[in-house]
């Protein structure tokens, strides 16, 4: 048996007795444990009433690889959202067109966020499915966060969608085209809230 495994068993036994996760910490410390390892040790069981130790998944190890293409699928996320969004937009001035006449560049400025949707999705799939951890274990903490943080970013991106569409009925300019803009704006919001809440919840 390996000293790990003897770690995990002596922590599991000492939860199991009822002794504080604080003595249990302390003895180990004492007998040359680290603080990263007695941290993981108490980390990997929930304590219940009624119930002996609850094992906790073991979250995957953040490594350079993993971290390389978490950032990669931010980057993909973001690039794909922001040409998204600018495409619908877009979109929209062709085919509820303003007073004005549309440029030959807004005719034109559609190629753009295309071709950076066929590059970048395509990456963002995979990475997705790149950073899927194993059954029985756990997204990386930083993982979880960038999923936390990227559901706050768009959380906001809702709330002032929806203070621009509150104003703009108010000043009483509201347009069918501002309409389908702001909708297009929430949407896509929406589908970044539901593409993240795996990663919130692992």
């Amino acid at each position: 048996m390996s000293r790990h495994s003897d770690l995990h068993q002596f922590t599991r036994t000492a939860l199991a007795d009822g002794h504080p996760a604080e003595d249990i910490a302390a003895a180990l410390a004492a007998t040359g444990w680290s603080a990263g390892e007695i941290r993981d040790a108490l980390g990997a069981w929930d304590i219940r009433p009624g119930l002996p130790p609850v094992p906790r998944r073991e979250r995957t190890a953040l490594t350079a690889g993993l971290a390389l293409v978490e950032g990669l699928q931010l980057v993909a996320l973001g690039m794909v959202v922001g040409h998204l969004v600018q495409l619908l937009l877009t979109l929209t001035d062709i085919f509820l067109p303003a007073a004005q006449p549309l440029s030959d560049w807004q005719l034109t400025s559609m190629r753009w966020p295309v071709a950076a949707i066929i590059v970048f999705l395509p990456l963002w799939l995979w990475s997705g499915w790149r950073t899927r951890p194993a059954p029985e274990q756990r997204r990386p903490a930083l993982s979880v966060w960038i999923g936390h943080l990227t559901v706050f970013f768009a959380a906001l991106t809702l709330l002032g969608d929806a203070l621009a569409i509150i104003y703009r009925f108010l000043a009483g300019d509201m347009t069918a085209a501002f309409v389908v803009k702001a909708a297009a704006v929430a949407l896509v919001a929406a589908l970044v809230i539901l593409a993240m809440q795996e990663r919130r919840h692992d």
